[in-house]
């Protein structure tokens, strides 16, 4: 609870609000002061600009010194001309990752979909509700499209933890993201998901 701060209806009128009791903050003010009592706990207790240890790892994609990689499957990626979508996934409220999913109630909450800009979805002949193919060279989901402005244009969304549920052709009917996902590029150090960098085409499903 911050004291200073006013009542809601005050601070809605304002339309915010500035402390008047500053506080002063200056970051690693110990270390700065002091550094021979409060060094930075890394090998030469300084702020180091080389790392000497991400250095003797010599291990492709780990830089010693600060420096843009460019993502996998990013804007960046030659793959784009083929598959131009960025497509990310996101915890939807209907389930805790694959949980619930088999609920039929949960589906009045949200039914499965891909998110997509209007201007994307237009390009595409795409209308609000009409069941589209999301796809790359791993795999194929045929959901409904969300046309929505809640998506920025170049991007797709689709939630993850939906069941693999395969028609007679292979083709996930769900919203299985992990049909489109890969699995060759977790980052190099902390082994991150690569579930929300991944490169797709949306298309009208065919009758």
């Amino acid at each position: 609870m911050e004291p200073e701060l006013p009542e809601y209806e005050t601070f809605c009128r304002e339309g915010g609000w500035q402390y008047k009791k500053q506080i002063r903050c200056v970051a690693y003010e110990k270390e700065i002061a002091d550094p021979v009592n409060h060094p930075f706990p890394t090998p030469s207790g300084k702020i180091e600009i080389f790392s000497k240890r991400l250095y003797d790892m010599d291990r492709p994609g780990v830089s010693a010194i600060p420096k843009y990689i460019p993502c996998p499957e990013g804007p960046e990626d030659p793959m784009r001309r083929k598959y131009p979508l960025q497509l990310i996934g996101w915890h939807t409220r209907r389930r805790a990752h694959s949980i619930h999913d088999n609920n039929e109630w949960q589906d009045e909450v949200e039914k499965p979909g891909v998110w997509i800009h209007p201007v994307d979805a237009k390009a595409r002949g795409i209308k609000n509700g009409d069941k589209v193919e999301v796809f790359n060279e791993r795999g194929r989901v045929r959901i409904p499209a969300v046309v929505t402005g809640r998506i920025c244009q170049g991007a797709a969304a689709m939630a993850q933890g939906a069941w693999y549920t395969p028609d007679k052709e292979g083709v996930d009917t769900r919203g299985c993201i992990n049909v489109l996902t890969s699995t060759a590029y977790p980052t190099p150090l902390c082994k991150g998901n690569p579930q929300h960098t991944n490169l797709v085409q949306i298309e009208l499903a065919k009758k």
